[in-house]
């Protein structure tokens, strides 16, 4: 099978006359004009449509192969629009990467802070407790001695109470006695 471009034209279509010669020459040189054209401006559609080229006066080769370039610079220009959009998104990324690396040293900065501060705040705690544990140690020690004070108070109250109500009693023995001695005499 053969394609439209390699098909043989008849003998009268294969030899160009000049004139046609001059007219492709200038269509590829407005072509290529248009082409560098629309690469530095941007335009690419614009400026390959806007390659005028009296395609009457073609035959069907240079027609297909026009088609064909002007298909291949489209698809060059998609691929370049393609090209720029996935470099404006890979810095996009690039950017968030960025910012959310500064983020991470950040929290990172924050975290060691906070670890810090906690790790004070539990040497504090640990001092606070091993005072408390001696002051409970003191009080115990305290209450003890306490404790053995005043049982030892209670047993010399009880003590001066007995001696009282010794003391008590030979006064009112004494007493009676002297009661009596006075109601006789």
């Amino acid at each position: 099978m053969f394609s439209p471009f390699l098909k043989k034209k008849n003998g009268a279509e294969q030899q160009p006359s000049r004139e046609e010669i001059g007219l492709r020459k200038d269509a590829q040189k407005m072509e290529a004009e248009g082409t560098a054209f629309a690469a530095e401006t941007g335009e690419s559609e614009a400026a390959t449509d806007a390659v005028l080229v009296p395609k009457s006066h073609m035959d069907k080769k240079s027609l297909d192969l026009i088609f064909a370039v002007e298909q291949m610079i489209k698809e060059k220009q998609h691929v370049e629009m393609s090209h720029r959009d996935l470099q404006d998104r890979l810095g996009h990324a690039n950017g968030q990467t960025d910012r959310l690396n500064r983020d991470l040293k950040n929290l990172g900065k924050v975290i060691e802070e906070r670890e810090k501060s906690i790790q004070e705040l539990e040497r504090r705690l640990g001092d606070k407790n091993l005072k408390v544990d001696q002051m409970m140690e003191d009080y115990r020690e305290l209450q003890a001695a306490l404790t053995g004070e005043i049982e030892e108070l209670k047993g010399m109250l009880e003590l001066e109470r007995q001696n009282y109500a010794g003391l008590l009693q030979k006064y009112n023995g004494t007493s009676a006695e002297k009661n009596k001695k006075d109601r006789r005499a």
